[in-house]
């Protein structure tokens, strides 16, 4: 009995205790949601060439980025954003560093008909180790993405020219590892890279002011980057980062109401 009343209290406390303080974007419990921005990505080590066209990429090279979160959408409804950042007066960056090459490799097109005026393309297929980080960092403030991804503290995701993490004003809102990633680039000898996207299967929630707002649920959770310049991986391109809210807070209300229901319940039983 002692214990029941002790488990009653702690439940009591639980649903009692303020949510922490953050940024609350307001998007519908138990939805699939999108987080679109826009980056400048580059590489450690750039692409190497043969007569062929570019080689694979070199093991323990990493890709980094730095960009802007546009909107956040329905995922079924990319068209028509339900929140954008600046209606709630705060804006979004993200930086995205750690994905380390693992693996890669080079296939050349057996297009039969390829002449010198068309000749193959290039097909650079590479994997990275798990654990790609990416910050999505909220602002108060003007700080401005400015000067390139080159400013990038690798160990860290800090982005001295934007804004330094934990400053008054800019918080992390969302800590994501990403795994599974790989990325798939097409090289033409006329017109050189001309698309190309990394791709991360899963997203891991490390974090962050916002993370009681969302779920990683695995094959929900997604994050891609794609649209090239004709420089390989140093490129402006479009970032979406797919995940699952949680389920409104009525129902979780309704859920803990029920559990202390029933612990009354089993409570009433054993004293009478």
């Amino acid at each position: 009995m002692r214990k029941l009343l002790v488990l009653v209290g702690l439940c009591v406390l639980f649903f009692a205790t303020p949510a922490l303080a953050t940024v609350n974007l307001g998007l519908p419990g138990d939805t699939a949601v999108n987080f679109d921005g826009n980056g400048v990505f580059s590489q450690t080590k750039p692409f190497t060439f043969d007569d062929d066209g570019p080689l694979p990429q070199e093991k323990g090279s990493q890709l980094f980025g730095v960009g802007t979160i546009s909107d956040i959408a329905l995922e079924s409804n990319l068209a028509q954003p339900i929140f954008e950042p600046d209606d709630a007066g705060v804006r979004m960056t993200f930086v995205f560093w750690n994905a380390v090459v693992d693996h890669s490799e080079r296939a050349i097109s057996d297009n039969v008909k390829a002449t010198k005026d068309e000749p193959e393309d290039v097909f650079i297929n590479t994997q990275y180790n798990d654990g790609a980080r990416m910050l999505i960092v909220t602002h108060t403030n003007n700080g401005t993405i400015s000067g390139g991804p080159e400013l990038f503290n690798l160990q860290t995701g800090e982005f001295p020219g934007a804004f330094t993490i934990g400053e008054p004003g800019q918080e992390v809102f969302l800590d994501m590892s990403l795994s599974k990633n790989t990325s798939n680039i097409t090289w033409s000898p006329v017109n050189g890279f001309t698309n190309g996207a990394f791709n991360s299967e899963n997203v891991e929630i490390l974090g962050g002011t916002g993370a009681s707002q969302f779920a990683d649920i695995p094959g929900k959770a997604q994050a891609f980057m794609f649209k090239f310049s004709p420089t390989g991986w140093a490129f402006g391109g479009d970032v979406d980062v797919q995940l699952q809210t949680v389920p409104e807070p009525a129902t979780l209300i309704f859920l803990g109401t029920g559990l202390v229901s029933l612990i009354g319940y089993r409570l009433r039983r054993k004293m009478a």
